[in-house]
């Protein structure tokens, strides 16, 4: 589940610094190596998300997430995440390491919730959503997909 990687550094003027400028409302985070005992289940890292979004002043409309086993040890959660309104991510980046000790990914590569979730969903049967989260797997209508799967620049 690689596909998506895109590492950002802290060089000053590359083309990665001015991907912690993007401002997006899909991003897909992935806490890699996770350490049982900081993050026990795909609730408690979820938690731990929308929390460092709301210190960061950042109100999550919806979320996914699951737990993928590497193939030799250990595990990695995955959490997409749709915001309300266009946000950078790097306030909560740097919220989930001094809160909680976690060094997590961003991506900002998916331009619809809908891609970030299926990749979230695809492989963990047991993934975890928000409350009130639309059903993406069989949408009642076709409104309910385009409200809650879609990107839609503001």
């Amino acid at each position: 589940m690689s596909a998506y990687s895109q590492d950002f550094t802290e060089t000053p003027g590359t083309s990665a610094e001015l991907g912690r400028r993007q401002v997006r409302q899909v991003y897909l985070i992935t806490y890699s190596q996770a350490d049982h005992d900081k993050v026990p289940t795909r609730l408690s890292f979820a938690e731990k998300g929308v929390e460092s979004f709301r210190h960061a002043h950042i109100e999550v409309r919806q979320w996914a997430c699951s737990l993928e086993k590497h193939q030799k040890q250990g595990h990695h959660f995955h959490m997409a995440v749709k915001l309300e309104g266009l946000h950078r991510w790097l306030a909560v980046k740097n919220d989930l390491s001094a809160q909680y000790g976690l060094t997590c990914h961003f991506s900002s590569l998916h331009s619809s919730y809908y891609t970030a979730w299926k990749y979230v969903t695809n492989e963990d049967t047991e993934n975890i959503q928000s409350e009130g989260h639309p059903n993406l797997v069989n949408p009642a209508d076709g409104r309910q997909a385009q409200e809650g799967a879609f990107f839609k620049p503001q």
